[in-house]
């Protein structure tokens, strides 16, 4: 699994992978460096492969950017599900017991933290928080499935915390240096504490009952899990108030420690 940008092959590896802010406005995303040029804003593409369980792919960036699409992964899975090949040979990630399975954030004050514990499947499970009265507390419990991520989780879009008053400059900005897919149809859009409300205007507002952003980030976790080069067997993985950066770091502890091995 690699990416193509100018000709130079990047692989999709946890250990190319870091957490960009490059002409970003509203927060960050996952990057993969290559020798002479990075893969951008990949997260939302190789969720949508993870999801697929594609493992043999060549992902060419003509620009070095993936591609923001109006309802996040949606466009990457239809398209991919429709010309996608299945192989009878494939190795797994498989938990291996009495494993240390819990990983906290090493920066002081916060809470983020990724947990790892056996299950008969393969899930993914996130607990959000923020001091928004239009998110608050939100969980959600995904378990790892290509049919159910199209009905549950490929739409959903990102969070942005923008002030009321600038949404205008802001997409002017991004158009300026071609991030011309950013925009009130693929982005949550919240603007302050206090709002009970996203700012979408109605047409765009919040999709799966209101739990848009949760499950948002099972798809963003979905896209960091892929980065480990493996689908994953007996392991549910908890991610609690967690981002980018941390998620990277995570995943690279858990790797670091052995607490997976290889099977078929």
């Amino acid at each position: 699994l690699v990416f193509l940008v100018k000709k130079e092959t990047i692989p999709v590896t946890l250990e190319n992978a870091y957490r960009d802010r490059y002409l970003h406005l509203f927060g960050s995303f996952i990057s993969l460096k290559g020798k002479n040029t990075t893969a951008r804003e990949v997260e939302h593409i190789l969720s949508a492969v993870y999801a697929l369980g594609i493992d043999d792919l060549v992902i060419e960036l003509l620009d070095g950017v993936s591609p923001t699409t109006d309802n996040c992964a949606a466009e990457f899975f239809c398209a991919l599900r429709e010309v996608r090949e299945q192989s009878s040979k494939k190795e797994f990630w498989v938990y291996k017991p009495n494993a240390e399975t819990s990983v906290e954030s090493p920066k002081r004050g916060k809470l983020d933290s990724l947990t790892v514990k056996p299950s008969k499947e393969f899930v993914v499970s996130y607990y959000a928080y923020y001091p928004h009265k239009v998110v608050g507390p939100q969980i959600y419990r995904f378990e790892v499935n290509e049919d159910t991520y199209k009905n549950d989780i490929m739409q959903a879009r990102s969070p942005a915390f923008i002030p009321d008053g600038i949404f205008n400059i802001a997409f002017w900005y991004l158009i300026k240096h071609g991030l011309i897919g950013i925009n009130e149809r693929n982005y949550l859009l919240i603007s302050s504490k206090e709002a009970e409300q996203y700012t979408n205007p109605d047409e765009f507002g919040v999709m799966y009952k209101g739990q848009e952003f949760v499950r948002h980030k099972v798809l963003d976790a979905l896209g960091a899990l892929a980065l480990t080069g493996r689908h994953f067997k007996n392991a549910e993985f908890n991610f609690f108030m967690t981002g980018h950066e941390f998620d990277l770091y995570a995943l690279k502890e858990l790797m670091n420690k052995g607490v997976f091995v290889v099977s078929n």
